[in-house]
């Protein structure tokens, strides 16, 4: 984890005060931007989810469970956070059905089925030309749908999460609330 940050000044923050620092900004994303997101990064063989905010408890707690049993292989053929972390590129889901087949995913499907997304985004996390995970922004109980036209946005808000693994500090909020509702943008 700390290879994101490992050759600039704050090369010593340990991977707890990585955690802290994305928590913060995952929380700063909801719920202007999503029903709930999560921080994906990425080491030599997997993607760990190392931040989450959900705007409920209930969603909280299962976005905990979610990201307990959630270790992606980079190679991954099914999961959209391995493909846009291999490719480099945003994908847009603005149609998530909850009775998709989650056969053979390392999670349990009743974590998702639970969570309830509709649409999600994810855009990949880049410091210094190089993808070092993804940030995912899902729309649920709301009924919100993000589209392509959020791509840009989208992309505004993983360059928050990663100058704050820069600077070794989390967004301040109001930094994240100066940016426009996604859901402006339709």
């Amino acid at each position: 984890m700390n290879h994101l940050v490992s050759d600039g000044p704050h090369a010593a923050l340990s991977r707890s005060d990585v955690t802290r620092v994305l928590q913060r900004v995952a929380t700063s994303f909801i719920p202007a931007f999503a029903d709930f997101c999560l921080i994906h990064l990425a080491d030599r063989h997997y993607l760990r989810c190392i931040a989450y905010a959900h705007g409920s408890r209930d969603g909280l707690r299962l976005l905990r469970g979610l990201a307990i049993a959630d270790l992606i292989s980079r190679r991954d053929p099914l999961s959209t956070v391995a493909h846009v972390v291999r490719t480099g590129r945003a994908q847009v889901r603005n149609e998530i059905t909850t009775h998709e087949d989650h056969a053979g995913r390392p999670y349990p499907a009743d974590l998702l089925r639970g969570l309830a997304p509709r649409s999600a985004i994810v855009v990949p996390l880049v410091v210094r030309d190089r993808v070092r995970g993804a940030l995912t922004l899902c729309y649920s109980a709301s009924g919100r749908r993000y589209t392509t036209h959020h791509v840009p946005a989208a992309k505004r808000l993983a360059r928050l999460v990663t100058g704050s693994l820069v600077r070794g500090t989390a967004v301040p909020p109001p930094a994240a609330r100066r940016l426009p509702p996604l859901r402006a943008r339709l």
